[in-house]
Parts: structure tokens; sequence; C-alpha cells
């Protein structure tokens, strides 16, 4: 730490000349150099000439080190330009909405209710912090634009522990003037009085969805900012992290913060990204793990040195339960690794020769059974499942015979791992072939003019992961299943869980959810992370109600639903109907629009159909969407479709857990409105859980069921996965360390990159 302040405290002119004496020479002081020059107005000539002796010094092209500071300079006029258009004191605030005085809602819970309600640590404090917030939100009621930017900049960098009371008043104006008129509600004055009490541990906060979570995380991120900290508000898809912004932006603009998200930018290649210079940064947990990677491990200067001071999750149960056993893996190829298409061809060929060879037997075993005297049509049958391994092994074993590593194409040096991956390639092959379907794991997209396979998360978020490559040949696999251009294999150099990512921020992790779950589930969030749990009630008793759901024959499964559709739809209704996959959710919509019925359609199927949940929903109105409409997505209802009944939600596929259900139905029912829900499953789908359907009357019984494997799952999680996750990431850190340390101390011998990419290559096999 003291070499770099050192290298900081030296001047452009002193920095050249150490290094041209070559003191303590390293890839810092040379980078440094950089950013300095890049903040100098202009350079001069005694500095040429001090870069044209660097240049000869290290034995580089003068022009292209010149080059090199040259394009430093340009980023960091982009940089500064960007900055001060996002905190420009000339804001044009006539872009402020009409600003219309609030009217209190008779239907709002009173705070004796609320206080009676909400579950936290120390309940009997909350009411006097409640009431001094109160008392400030008085004399700043009348309080301008121009009033509330000077308090800000004030206090940026300052505000104390004692300022709390007024900052939230001073956020209320603030989000009442960027709203045009919408104050804090109590609940969520409770919540954030909650969430930033706590001084030595994090808070996870139980809040139901349409209740203002967006405004409580904004509000949350701004004060942690006021306080000096760089936040980092993480989203479960990158969908909702745009959303966040463009729905705050002018809130964060009035405190003079600024905000952005760090959304996968396709041109992005090294070098600082200008969003982690933000105040606020909004994105995918995903997004954020790998940007780390590049930054801590391959020392691209990705995240701009920003520091780990305080995370806010949005939607927590889906980063640390649901995708708890997630991990980041950076990859890329190696040298060598094209030839091993030519095994991927020759397994996929054999997989195709194995499969007809076996169909064919099939075949003609039957007609000999048929000839039998004896040949009895009506006798019991052998279960397909109960032959699907003889099947798969006698396909293994045919591929494996036919030798398909043995390719003289193949480096020395790849060979080992070929052999001790063919086990794995054969199975992913199969899983291709007959698992793996387009429009539930993957779809097939066009990106940058060329047809690729982009993945899925079907089971949980519903968003397509562009930038996510399957590994072991899965990849390559569905390429040649679609006839599309052949890729070569990437291996994993570095990689982070979800846990590990999060563990960095230490006791600053806030966390929001509509569904904290039950007992056991907190109790894992409380063996990882040191944080505590609130529970806040609604602002307004729930007019919800869940319908008896239904489990019906496979063959009849899309006309139930649509059925369901038309009797809602002719009643005032308006529907939104979730799907497990894209597959699933076409299958419907063709079902919904066969029936020749009136009434509107619409999908939300991925990123890409977003804009259809920003228009108001009508009566008559239909959304066919796949998960990603059933975590955090705010559905608009008109006043005529509350007086028909609401919202109604239909999703068609049996949840993992209770808190996904939960989700999916918070959809409708928001801010004390009227909503109706119901569960639509296939049969096959309810005998994959090893539930007797025939003795079942009730859905809640399979919900039990579903509820009892789920503990399961959460204690395996605790006991087997988060053990696991730990020992993983605390290897990979150890390599990491090595690494970096090789890399920063040889960074200018010659030839000494080529030991740090061996290096690399062996550790990735």
């Amino acid at each position: 730490m003291k070499e770099e302040e050192n290298v900081k405290n030296v001047g452009v002119i002193g920095l050249a000349e150490r290094l041209l004496r070559g003191e303590e020479l390293t890839l810092e002081h040379l980078i440094e150099l950089g950013r300095r020059i890049a903040k100098k107005q202009e350079i001069d000539e005694k500095l040429d000439d001090k870069i044209s002796e660097i240049s000869e010094k290290l034995e580089l092209d003068c022009e292209m080190l010149k080059g090199f500071f040259r394009a430093k300079k340009e980023e960091y006029e982009k940089d500064n330009e960007l900055d001060a258009n996002e905190n420009s004191e000339d804001i044009d605030w006539s872009y402020l909405p009409e600003y219309k005085a609030p009217c209190k809602d008779l239907n709002e819970k009173s705070l004796k209710q609320l206080l009676k309600e909400i579950q936290c640590d120390d309940t009997k404090s909350l009411e006097d912090d409640y009431k001094k917030v109160k008392d400030f939100s008085a004399s700043w009621r009348n309080k301008n634009d121009v009033e509330i930017k000077n308090w800000a900049i004030e206090k940026k960098g300052c505000l104390s522990r004692n300022d709390i009371h007024e900052a939230l008043a001073v956020m209320d104006r603030a989000n009442g003037l960027a709203t045009g008129g919408h104050e804090l509600r109590d609940t969520q004055i409770l919540a954030l009085i909650v969430f930033l009490r706590t001084n030595d541990r994090g808070q996870l906060s139980q809040i139901q969805t349409g209740e203002g979570k967006t405004t409580i995380v904004a509000i949350l991120a701004a004060i942690k900012a006021l306080q000096g900290n760089k936040v980092d508000v993480i989203t479960s898809n990158p969908v909702l992290a745009a959303d966040g912004v463009k729905d705050k932006k002018l809130f964060f603009n009035l405190l003079s913060l600024s905000v952005t998200t760090n959304n996968f930018d396709p041109k992005y290649t090294t070098g600082e990204r200008s969003c982690y210079k933000r105040d606020i940064v909004y994105g995918s947990i995903a997004n954020f793990q790998f940007d780390y990677l590049k930054e801590s491990f391959l020392g691209l200067g990705t995240r701009a040195g920003r520091p780990f001071d305080t995370i806010i999750l949005d939607e927590v149960d889906s980063m640390i339960i649901d995708n708890a056993n997630h991990i980041a893996k950076l990859s890329g190829p190696f040298p060598g690794m094209d030839a091993l298409k030519y095994v991927y061809i020759k397994i996929w060929q054999e997989l195709h020769k194995a499969e007809r060879k076996i169909i064919e037997e099939m075949i003609s075993r039957i007609k000999e059974l048929q000839q039998l005297p004896y040949y009895d049509e009506t006798q019991e049958n052998i279960p397909l499942e109960d032959m699907e391994p003889l099947i798969i092994s006698e396909i293994t074993q045919s591929i494996k015979a036919s030798n398909p590593t043995a390719i003289t194409l193949i480096p020395s040096h790849i060979r080992e791992y070929a052999d001790a991956s063919i086990d794995r390639w054969i199975t992913n092959a199969i899983e291709a072939k007959f698992t793996y379907m387009e429009n539930q794991q993957y779809v097939i997209r066009n990106y940058n003019g060329e047809l690729v396979v982009q993945p899925v998360d079907y089971a949980n978020t519903g968003i397509t992961m562009k930038n996510t490559i399957w590994q072991h040949g899965l990849h390559q696999f569905l390429q040649l299943k679609h006839n599309l251009q052949l890729t070569s294999e990437s291996l994993t150099s570095c990689f982070i869980s979800n846990l590990g990512y999060i563990k960095q921020y230490g006791s600053r992790i806030y966390g929001l959810t509509g569904t904290l779950g039950s007992k056991s589930e907190q109790e894992l969030l409380s063996s990882i992370y040191n944080v505590g749990f609130a529970s806040i009630p609604t602002y307004k008793e729930k007019k919800f109600e869940e319908l008896e759901g239904e489990v019906v024959n496979d063959e009849i499964f899309s006309q139930v639903i649509a059925e369901n559709v038309i009797n809602e739809v002719q009643n005032g209704r308006s529907c939104l109907i979730i799907s497990e996959t894209i597959k699933d959710a076409k299958e419907i919509q063709e079902e919904l629009i066969a029936t020749g019925k009136t009434m509107t359609i619409r999908t939300f199927f991925d990123e890409e159909n977003v804009k259809e949940t920003e228009e108001e929903l009508s009566p008559g109105e239909v959304v066919t969407a796949t998960n990603i409409a059933g975590r955090g997505k705010d559905f608009k209802t008109t006043d005529k479709l509350e007086e028909n009944g609401g919202l109604h939600v239909i999703v068609t596929f049996l949840p993992s857990n209770k808190r996904v259900e939960d989700q999916a139905f918070g959809r409708t029912a928001r801010q004390g409105n009227k909503g109706t829900a119901k569960l639509i499953v296939k049969q096959s789908e309810i005998e994959h859980l090893d539930v007797d359907t025939s003795d079942l009357e009730y859905m809640d019984e399979i919900k039990e069921k579903r509820d009892s494997n789920e503990k399961i799952r959460i204690q395996q999680i605790k006991n087997e996965e988060v053990l696991k996750l730990n020992f993983q990431d605390n290897l990979f850190e150890c390599f990491a360390e090595l690494y970096r340390n090789l890399k920063n101390g040889n960074s200018f011998k010659i030839g000494y990159q080529s030991v740090l990419d061996d290096l690399r290559e062996s550790w990735a096999f």
C-alpha cells in the first residue's frame, strides 16, 4: 500500500525520471504516468522528450507509447465530460413534473396498527424515530429543488448518523418533487429507519411486492452515498437495473448524485468503465462479478478501483437462496483448443449412428416378438423411464468404442485434458440432443449478424444470458444441433460465487425482498452473513384471493388455460399468464389466438419485450410471459379494470418454492388494488415430484410436498454447498494472489507474459 501511495505522490516529470532510472520499475508506474499525462492540459516539450527516452529504455515503439498516452487522455476527457453532464448544476429543472398535493388515503393503516404488525428488533424506539422524521418533514415541506441540492452538496461525504432523521425528510421532499407529489408512506419511512439504525451488521427486510421497494432502495442508496460510500445496487436482472435508474434518475439529480447501470457493454475490451466512477451503480450480480474478475484477476482496471463500500440487494432471496450455488466464471479459448472441434464432430456423428442402430434393433426385436405365437399386445409394457438408463449406457459405450480423441491434430499438451474429458463430453452431447430444447433452456438469436446460442435462466429470472457460454462441450454440441458456426471451447480461468462476492462488503449488506422465506431460510442467511431481519407490513389491507389450483392432463393443458383466460376476459378482467419457458408461453399464445375470441394479446418473453409492461392494462388484455415477468415487474392497471376485479394471474407451472410462487402472485393486488391468481399445472410435472396425483384432492397437499423438498434443499445448501463454495472461492483467491504477485513483479521481463499465459492455461486445465 505504501508503494502505491509513493507512486501517486510523485509529479509527472519526477515519475518519468524514476522510470528512466529504473527504480522500482513496475507496470503500475507506467499506467500511473499515463493517468497523470491524461490530466495535464497539454504535453509540453520536456515531457515529450522524457516519453521518447522511456520508449527507448523499454525498447518500445515511441509512437505506440505516445498513442497509449493519447488514448488515456481522450478516455479521461470523455469521462470528465460524462461526469459534468451527470452532475451539472445547470440541469433544466423545468422538466420536474407538475407537483400535485398528495391526498391522504383513508384506507391506509394507522401508525399504531403498523407498529403493532411490524417485526424487527427494538420496535419501541421506532415510533420516536418516526416522529423525529415527521418533525423535520414539516420544515422541509415547502423547500424547492435548489435548497435540496445545496443541502445535499453540503452534506455529501459527511452526513452523520445524527443527520439521518433530517435526511429522510429531505429525501421525502426530493421524491415528492421528482414524482409530482408522491410522499413517502409510513411503511416506507419505517422500513428506512430499520435499515439506517443498524451499525455493526447488515439488514434484510421483507417488504411485500407493490409496497414501493424501488423508492426505498433509491433513498437508502442516496443516504449511504451522502455518507461517503460508493453504493452498488444489485437487481435480479439487467432489465430491472435499467428500470431502477430510469425511474429514479431525476431524484438522484436533485441530490447531485450520479447514477447509472453496469449493464453489459459489447464494445468494452479493457480499461476503466466510467460507470464505476458514479456514486451509485445498478446492475445484476453477474455483471458486478464479471467486472470484479476482470479487474482483480485479469488486471484490466474495469472497476476503476471502486471500493466495496455498501451493497443493496433487491430481491435478495433470488441471489442468496434460489441462486446460492451460482458461480460467475470468466473463460476464454487457449492455444490448441481449436483441434477439439474435430472431437466434438466425431462424438456428434457417433451419437447419431448409435441412436439409429438402437432404433433399428428395437424395431427388429418388436417384429420378432410379434411373430411369436404367445405374443399378447395387452401384456404389461416396460416403462420408458426404466429403459432410459440402459439406452444411454449403450449409446455412451458405442461412442467411446469409436475412440473420438484418437485424432492426430490434437496437440500433446491438450491430449491429457481430452482423454480426461471424454465421459463428460459424451454426457453433454446426449443432453444437447435429447434434453436441451430451443425456447426452453436456450434461444437462437442474431448477434452481430450471426446466429448464436444464448442460455436462458428459465427456472429463476427468465432472462437471456447473452454473455454466457456453457462449458464442457455443451455449447458446441448445441451449435452442431442447429448447424451453427462451431466455436472453440472456453476454459474457466477465474471465478467467484454469489456468496463470495457479497461477503466482500462485510457488515454493509442491505437486502429487500417480497418473500424473505421461512425460519430455516433466515437461519441459512444469518449463518452466512452478519445480518438482522425485519418484516414490514403492507400499508393497506391486501385485496388478493388465490383461487383453487388445477392439475390437468398434458394433452389439454393449453386448452384449459385458454378456457380460464376467456372466462376472465369475458368478465371484464385482464390476465397475466406466467409460463416457465418461452416454448410454453408461445404454445399458450397460439391456443388463445386459435379460439378466435376478441382479446388483445401482448408478449413478454424476454428483455426485448420489456416495453409491454410500461402501458396500463385494460379489460380484455392478456399478457403471455415467462418468469421475467414473475419478479419485480409492476403491471399498472386502469380504474375500469379495478372496478371489474383487477388483474388475474395464471402461473402455468409449479414454482420451486413458496417464495417464487408469492413473487409471481405478487404481480397483482398491488398497492391496495384487487386481484386474483391461480396455479394450473401439468400432471407430468407433479409426477416428477414423486407425488401420486390420484390421492390428492387439493393443490395445498402438492404445495406441502414441494415445500418439504425445499426444506431439504435449504439444509443441503447450509451443510454442503456453502462449504464447497467457500473452498472454491478460497482456492481461486490463493491462485489469483500468486498470479497477481508474479505479474506485478515481472511485468517488464522479456517473454514473461508467455510464462503467465502458460500458468493460466495450466490452472484452467
